[in-house]
Formats: structure tokens, C-alpha cells, sequence
């Protein structure tokens, strides 16, 4: 490690160690020298006794040391590396397979610098030059190709590169490491001076020297080699401990939710990995560690952790909207990159006072790199905590020294935009994880006087493209980057991407690279031989005046296809009637819903997405009977009909009403009629079943096959 306290400007190149760049040239001296005297003629084994000798030995000797020291803690084994070219999300078994592997190179090597020193003081030199160079060449081409077929023996159920694939990556590899033609560390972070604030909140500020003692203290809390968890809320412990399992090698696995499944299925698929979390739940298990007690601490460091390039950091996971999430690996050279490009892309520089609050969970691939990434390199502060409400935005911008960019989601802006909080003024909004609606940002654009930004991105690649939606439909893609189109999909290509991504959107390139986004491939329906995308219909529904959210939905039919599309909208002021006929101006009759549901709200994850289980949850929800139950205890039955009880009327038609605003997303106004024709007991079961014809609603209550009330309601 190194202590670093000038500006941003040091420390934005990688670099490899000293000793290893020595050592680099030497061993290239010795070769071309030794190369040189063979082609002058000169014989070294008589002019220079002892000198011939020492060219292949040390070969091996460099071989040995070359494998050995990937293998130190917070190093990626170089095996590990050559496999990750062809599968960046190494699974598991792998990961210590590959490990296992180098080491075995390792002693391999060792064993004929042995052999190849024992045979000097035995053999004349032409006979162990024979000997030295046959098994140079048959010990490595049997470990290579038995280890070939033994692998794809043993991990049968996992796809392998060939082996001339397999040798173009290792000299992919050894060639990056060995001429250093890609970087071997980077920096934690950039800082202006150590003392400088990184951590702001309403109390004092945390300097970057004392987050760094704070990182150090819980690294050194934890054990050794192990994979951490991270569900931190609040933005300071989260990078406290991300930046503590970085800095001792850890990869920190960041689940899509906080909800116990998503960490208790990565605890089963990680064994002996430790959970951070803050606070811990009263049945935490052992793994858990709280890590508030670290952020009181003060002690500090002035020593800026250097980290492996091709570190694995981050292990994140897709959303699981269209189904189960899926884990991606990134290294801390790609998140590096991402961030540089995302500066450049926002037009920051050295001398504005900018600091970063962000509303999204440091868990989501665009939280992680615009909350935690971008301050590291950048070199400016962040806020410490996680504002959502409107009032708590209000209150981290209002009378802040700093320029703040807000890192938030559309439906964070939405709620914003709706509320009464000041008019405090953001240096800049960047929104993603869904689609922003151009007049949304123009809206907010109006409010704050500020440039709203928007995100195209994905868990697989990170940010790929930005615009400013408001004035702006085209996407322009960061620096770094190419997309290539393909049929329903989208290929991203770049240095930090790694292996080519393949994202299921449709884009319409331009001439100059900029791009439309049409959709999404997996979004696309067919209908009576038609096809169209659920996120296009998904936009013209928002789009609608008086629709504060919607969402279309898909159901399948037994038979698998579709043959007719639900949507969902949000609205306190427009009916039903109003959003279809707005509907059919601009949606193919084929893809009209039937129906159109409104509710109180969509069941949004915090990142503002939606799975179809949920959707699926909701439609069945607004077809479904509502059941309840009335217990013998309950105070509206005191008085009625004593020994023989019954549930009043006026209790009956409240859980109506309840039923109806949750249905309807509207309060029930008048009640038309009402006729009670049987009774219902404490205990008894009733359910309840609504239709709504424009805004009157008819409403069956049952018990059983009896029929217990009907009637009629208007809503407001």
C-alpha cells in the first residue's frame, strides 16, 4: 500500500510494483543477450562455463515464482484469469478448481528447476541440454492436455473453450502480465488531501483519513479469503464495508433485495461467507456482523489500499423482473473505467465543489456505480445516508456548501415532483433502473433549473448510454464503448465489458452512433398475428395527463400464447373510460387491455421494478373474490341478538368498501342499494365479489352457495 494525498489528477493511471518491472527487464536482458550470443556463434558452454546453464534454469525459476505469486492474498491466481477471459462469472467449484490449478503449475515448474539442476552436476552439457529441453516441452504439454480432459471429465455440466482457445487466452494472459500491457493495481480512491471530507451528513463530516481507518478496522475484523454479503442501508456503512472487503481481496456479493431468502440462498451457495449488515435482525445467524460499531470510530489512516485491477469486487445480481436473478461478476478495472467514463459523460471537472446523494440502494448495479464508484474516483464526498422522501432531499441540498448531483429513479423524481418541499436546487439529476418519461423531465428540469440526466444500462454491462431526456429522444454511448445491432437484440462491446454482452433491446442507430430505444425483445407480444413491445405500451399509458403510473401485463393462456393484455394504471383524478379512450388514439385495437384495472399503487420493488410474478399477483387480486371473517369478539356484535349473534349490516358493507378501495384504487362514494338476504355468523367465512361498469360497481357477498348482501356503489 501506498500513501497518496495529491489530487485526483495522481493516481488516475494503474501501475504495476517496482520489483516486478525490475525484475520484468532483467529477465528480458538475460534473454536477448543469450539469444544475441547464440546467433554471434559464440558457444557459452566452453567460452563461458556455467553460463549456458543458466538461461532455461532461470526460466523455470521465473515460471515458478510467476504462478506462485498470484496466489497471495487479494490476487487473482493466474489460471483464474486465463478461465475468466472465456467465463467472466466463473462459477464457484472453479474459482478454487483454477486455483488448485496454478498452484499445481507452480510446483511443476519448480520440479523441473530441480530435475534441471540435479542432471547439471550429472550429464555433460549437450546431453542435458537434450534432456533439459525435451522435458520443457513434454512436462507442460501433458499437464496441458491431461488437465484438459480431466477437466472436461469432472465439470461435464460446464461449457470449455478449446484447447487452441485455451492457448491463445493463457497468452493473452501472460502477456498482460508479463509486459504489463494492462494494469496490475488501483487505487480505493482518489482524494484531494486526506483530511478532506468524504462522508457528509448533518453532523460532522467524515474525512477521507478516518473512513480509511474505519475500513481498516472492520477488514481486520474479518476472516480471511471469505466472500462478504453487503445489505448496509445507509450509504457510510455500506462503503465502510465494501471498501474493507475489497482492500483484503473479498468479492462482495450484493443480493437483488434485502429480503432474508435473497441473502440466506447466497449464504447456502457461499459457505463460510459473513453477512454486513446494519442492523442485524433479531434472529441474525452467526454469520452476521453489525457494522455500526465501526462507524463511531475514530481512528484514522493515511494508507490508500492498492487493488488487484482484475480483482473480482463486485458479484451483482439482476433484478429478476423476467426471472430468477442471474449473478454477474465485475473486477475493479471495469467499475474503475465505468466510472471515468460516467465523469466524462457528465462533464465534471477538477474545480467545481461537487459532492453526491443518491436515493437508490448501493446493491443496484447503477446505485454501486454512481453512489460508491464515482466518489472513489472522482475524489469528492457523498452523502452518508439514503434520502427517499421529498422533505429528506430538501433537507441534504438546502444550504449545502457543495454542488449535488442526485442519483435517483423516475419513480423517486415522480414523488418529488407531486410533493410541497422547497425549491433547493440540485447541480445536476441522474435518473435510471426505468424508463424516465420525457415530460417527467421536463418537469423537473422546470422545477430545479438543473440538466436531468438518464442512464441506459444493465446489470450485465453497467452504464452504457446517457441523454438528457427532456430536450433529447437519441441515446449517446460512453466512451469506451460500441454497440452493434442484431436481430432483437444489441451487442456491447469494450475493454471493460470483457467478454461481449448481449442485451435483448431494440435500438434504431443513427448515422453518428446515437441510438432510440424501441423496446425491449423479451418485452415483445404477439397478438392476431401483430407484435408489439410491453415497455412501448407501458410508455404511452404513463404518458397519459392524470396517470401517475401503469404497467401492462401479459398473462399466458393454457395453451402458452397470448391472446389478450391486462394493464394497470394509478390515477386520483381520471376514470377508466378517459385512459381507454386515450388508449385507442394511439394502441392497435388487437393490444387494448381487457381489462384495465386501476389501483393504488403498482408493486414496485425500490429500485422501481416490476416482476411479472407481482403483476401476475395483482391481476389475479383484482379478479379475485375477497375473503373475510368476522370474530365472536369483535365489539359490533355486543348487543345483537345475545346467544344467538349475527354481523350487523353496517359491518358487512364497511368490509365492502374496504375491498372496493383496494380493488378500485377509489374511495366508495354513495351506496346505491344495498339488500341483506341471509345472515352471517361470527366465524363464518364471506366472500366478496365486485364488477365495475364505469364508476358503478355491483357487489355480491356470499357464504358458501348462499347469498348473503348485494347491491351497488359509485365511486368518487
Amino acid at each position: 500500500m501506498s500513501r497518496r494525498t495529491a489530487g485526483p489528477e495522481s493516481g488516475a493511471s494503474p501501475r504495476t510494483s517496482a520489483p516486478r518491472t525490475l525484475l520484468r527487464w532483467t529477465l528480458l536482458a538475460l534473454g536477448a543477450a543469450y539469444v544475441a550470443a547464440s546467433l554471434a556463434g559464440v558457444r557459452l558452454d566452453t567460452g563461458l562455463p556455467g553460463v549456458a546453464y543458466l538461461p532455461p534454469l532461470a526460466g523455470f525459476a521465473f515460471m515458478a515464482v510467476f504462478f506462485g505469486l498470484t496466489l497471495g492474498q487479494g490476487q487473482v491466481p493466474l489460471v483464474t484469469r486465463v478461465a475468466m477471459r472465456e467465463h467472466p462469472r466463473l462459477p464457484a467449484e472453479l474459482v478454487a478448481y483454477t486455483r488448485t490449478l496454478t498452484a499445481i503449475w507452480s510446483a511443476s515448474f519448480m520440479a523441473l528447476f530441480a530435475v534441471g539442476l540435479e542432471l547439471a552436476f550429472t550429464l555433460p552439457f549437450p546431453a542435458w541440454a537434450r534432456w533439459t529441453q525435451g522435458l520443457a516441452i513434454a512436462v507442460p504439454a501433458v499437464l496441458f492436455f491431461g488437465e484438459y480432459l480431466y477437466r472436461r471429465d469432472r465439470f461435464a455440466h460446464h461449457e470449455h473453450a478449446s484447447p487452441l482457445r485455451l492457448f491463445l487466452n493463457i497468452v493473452g494472459v501472460m502477456k498482460e502480465a508479463a509486459l504489463g500491457s494492462r494494469p496490475a493495481t488501483l487505487p480505493l480512491l482518489r482524494c484531494r488531501s486526506l483530511d478532506a471530507p468524504f462522508l457528509l451528513d448533518t453532523r460532522v463530516p467524515v474525512s477521507v483519513e478516518r473512513f480509511l481507518g474505519q475500513a481498516r478496522a472492520l477488514a481486520a475484523a474479518l476472516p480471511e479469503g471469505v466472500p462478504v454479503i453487503n445489505l448496509c442501508e445507509s450509504r457510510h456503512a455500506f462503503l465502510v464495508a465494501f471498501a474493507a472487503a475489497l482492500s483484503g481481496g473479498r468479492v462482495s456479493l450484493l443480493p437483488p433485495g434485502h429480503a432474508r431468502g435473497d441473502w440466506e440462498r447466497l449464504l447456502a451457495r457461499h459457505p463460510g461467507a459473513i453477512v454486513l449488515g446494519d442492523p442485524p435482525p433479531a434472529d441474525a445467524p452467526p454469520a452476521w456482523l453489525d457494522v455500526r460499531p465501526y462507524l463511531a470510530l475514530d481512528v484514522h489512516s493515511a494508507e490508500i489500499p492498492d487493488i488487484d485491477a482484475h480483482l473480482p469486487a463486485a458479484i451483482l445480481f439482476t433484478s429478476g423482473s423476467t426471472g430468477e436473478p442471474v449473478a454477474h461478476a465485475k473486477t475493479w478495472a471495469q467499475l474503475w473505467s465505468g466510472a471515468e467514463a460516467w465523469a466524462q459523460a457528465l462533464g465534471w471537472n477538477d474545480t467545481a465543489p461537487i459532492a453526491v446523494v443518491g436515493s437508490v440502494a448501493p446493491q443496484h448495479m447503477y446505485g454501486l456505480e454512481a453512489t460508491v464508484v464515482l466518489p472513489f474516483w472522482a475524489g469528492v464526498p457523498v452523502h452518508a445516508h439514503r434520502p427517499l422522501l421529498p422533505a429528506d432531499v430538501e433537507d441534504v441540498l438546502h444550504g449545502s456548501p457543495y454542488a449535488y448531483w442526485w442519483m435517483t429513479t423516475p419513480v423517486h423524481l415522480r414523488t418529488s415532483l407531486a410533493s410541497s418541499a422547497g425549491e433547493a436546487r440540485p447541480a445536476g439529476i441522474v435518473s435510471s433502473t426505468m424508463s424516465l418519461l420525457p415530460a417527467t423531465a421536463r418537469a423537473a428540469e422546470e422545477r430545479w433549473n438543473t440538466p436531468v440526466h438518464e442512464i441506459y444500462g444493465s446489470t450485465e454491462t453497467g452504464a452504457v448510454a446517457l441523454r438528457r431526456t427532456a430536450v433529447e429522444p437519441r441515446w449517446t454511448p460512453l466512451a469506451g464503448l460500441t454497440l452493434h445491432a442484431e436481430p432483437e437484440a444489441v451487442r456491447v462491446e469494450g475493454e471493460r465489458i470483457g467478454v461481449p454482452v448481449r442485451l435483448g433491446d431494440l435500438l434504431e442507430f443513427g448515422p453518428d452512433g446515437r441510438f432510440l430505444w424501441k423496446g425491449r425483445a423479451a418485452d415483445l407480444v404477439k397478438v392476431a398475428g401483430k407484435r408489439e413491445s410491453l415497455s412501448a405500451l407501458d410508455r404511452r399509458l404513463q404518458e397519459i395527463e392524470g396517470v401517475d403510473d401503469g404497467a401492462w401485463f401479459a398473462p399466458e393462456s393454457p395453451a402458452g400464447d397470448v391472446r389478450r393484455l391486462a394493464a394497470f394504471y394509478v390515477s386520483g383524478t381520471i376514470e377508466p373510460e378517459a385512459v381507454l379512450e386515450r388508449l385507442r388514439q394511439e394502441v392497435d385495437a388487437v393490444f387494448m387491455p381487457r381489462p384495465l384495472v386501476r389501483v393504488a399503487s403498482l408493486p414496485r420493488t425500490a429500485n422501481g421494478k416490476l416482476s411479472r410474478s407481482s403483476l401476475a399477483a395483482l391481476l389475479e387480486a383484482s379478479h379475485s373474490p375477497e375473503r373475510f371473517t368476522v370474530p365472536a369478539d369483535h365489539p359490533a356484535l355486543a348487543g345483537h341478538f345475545p346467544g344467538q349473534p349475527i354481523v350487523p349490516g353496517a359491518l358487512i358493507v364497511a368490509r365492502v368498501a374496504r375491498v372496493l378501495r383496494a380493488r378500485f384504487g377509489q374511495r366508495p362514494g354513495a351506496l346505491a342499494t344495498a339488500r341483506f338476504h341471509a345472515t352471517l355468523a361470527p366465524g363464518e367465512t364471506a366472500v366478496v365479489d365486485a364488477k365495475r361498469e364505469g364508476s358503478r360497481v355491483t357487489f355480491d357477498v356470499k357464504r358458501g352457495e348462499t347469498l348473503v348482501a348485494s347491491g351497488s356503489w359509485r365511486l368518487e
